[in-house]
């Protein structure tokens, strides 16, 4: 009777010890959607190791691929690699103990049904992820050393909390480097700080959808600190008077703004002169002058395509003065002073009753016989009937054309 019970007991003992073992691998279900094209697709599933490294085979469905960890919660920084797995030879992972990550696989579906395989992972303990795991997206503003600066996309219920939300870069793919304008997928808990800019930290997952799209930014140049921008129109006066005021020295890519002056992003060595109004300047490309303008004068539609230069006329002896205001009367007057009909055999001994400005360049006019003369360059312009006819009723418009006799200048 004793040998029957001393073998009882035994028994019983043994049984004891083996339901007091405890199980520490688990088979992993992670279900692949249908059509899904993902580099990994993750457990619902979350495991912690018991010590400082888990074992991981291929379960049921599995063929040999691509396995990695995402971390759920961890205190130590570190960076998991994927691992291949080969069907019936597991492989060894160093961890951190006590942290919470998902397992993924590299498995696509091209199928219209979901498929589900299995992982069998030694080592860990087991829970289902007992927090709520929101997604949405949004493009990136800034980036900072530990987060970014994000604008939900419209119409998602992010953006009716908030239209900047600060974003936490932990559990960020180390492989990813997303850039201001690309648009991120985040999942994180669903709680959203109230601030201003809105904060999410319980993140658990970013991942790049679309990158910015790299344009090539309008032609602009930068001159005394500000910049000017393609107008998109060519001048219509046929000729620019006196030097240029500048030329283009240095520039940047066509990606980028200028920063300096007398750089652009369109190339170098294009002379350019001030237009008419502030906040103007043409420059001489390939033959052609083209108007630039500041933002400020764009934005303002004060934008005056039409005359490069400032007319301003005199009679010298009335001391009246006036400046042309009708863009055909400044086109016709600069053509004139800005053509190659000058005689440059000294300037004549017209009496000159007129004065003109134009782009601080000064011209002396007698109206009677309709001769230029530019004392500076020792030139003299004469004008037949017909033209004399259309400048002298020009200035007319402006100030009167009394003459006086007095001595050749």
């Amino acid at each position: 009777m004793k040998k029957y019970i001393s073998i009882i007991l035994s028994i019983l003992c043994i049984l004891s010890l083996v339901g007091c073992e405890k199980n520490d691998t688990y088979k992993i279900k992670i279900i692949i959607p249908a059509g899904s094209t993902e580099e990994f697709v993750y457990s619902d599933e979350e495991i912690s190791p018991t010590g400082n490294n888990i074992t991981i085979s291929s379960g049921e469905g599995l063929e040999d691929t691509e396995v990695i960890l995402k971390t759920v919660e961890v205190k130590e920084e570190n960076v998991y690699e994927p691992t291949y797995l080969t069907h019936g030879m597991p492989v060894k992972m160093d961890v951190e103990k006590g942290a919470w990550f998902k397992i993924g696989v590299s498995v696509q579906n091209e199928t219209d049904t979901d498929k589900t395989v299995h992982v069998e992972v030694g080592g860990v303990e087991v829970r289902i992820a007992n927090k709520a795991e929101v997604t949405f997206q949004a493009t990136i503003l800034e980036t900072k050393d530990t987060y970014y600066l994000v604008e939900p996309v419209e119409d998602s219920q992010e953006l009716k909390s908030a239209d900047k939300i600060t974003v936490s870069m932990k559990n960020l793919d180390p492989s990813l480097e997303p850039e201001v304008g690309d648009i991120i997928e985040i999942a994180y808990n669903g709680e959203i700080a109230e601030s201003y800019p809105a904060q999410i930290t319980e993140v658990y997952s970013i991942k790049v959808v679309k990158e910015a799209e790299q344009w090539e930014l309008i032609p602009m140049v930068m001159v005394n600190g500000e910049l000017y921008i393609d107008t998109g129109h060519e001048s219509t006066v046929e000729a620019h008077c006196g030097v240029l005021d500048g030329e283009i020295t240095s520039e940047v890519d066509g990606s980028e703004k200028p920063t300096k002056d007398n750089q652009s992003n369109f190339g170098t060595g294009y002379g350019y002169q001030y237009g008419s109004q502030e906040g103007i300047i043409e420059i001489n490309m390939n033959e052609k002058w083209w108007v630039f303008a500041t933002e400020k004068v764009l934005a303002s539609s004060e934008l005056m395509i039409d005359p490069v230069a400032v007319v301003s006329i005199q009679n010298v002896f009335t001391g009246e003065n006036a400046n042309i205001t009708e863009n055909e009367d400044i086109r016709t007057i600069s053509n004139l002073l800005c053509g190659d009909a000058w005689n440059t055999e000294g300037t004549t001994d017209c009496l000159s009753n007129i004065e003109i400005t134009i782009n601080e360049e000064t011209y002396k006019y007698h109206s009677d016989c309709g001769t230029f003369n530019d004392n500076v360059n020792q030139n003299y312009l004469s004008l037949d009937d017909e033209t004399k006819t259309v400048v002298n009723a020009i200035f007319a418009e402006y100030i009167s054309l009394t003459a006086t006799e007095v001595p050749a200048e």
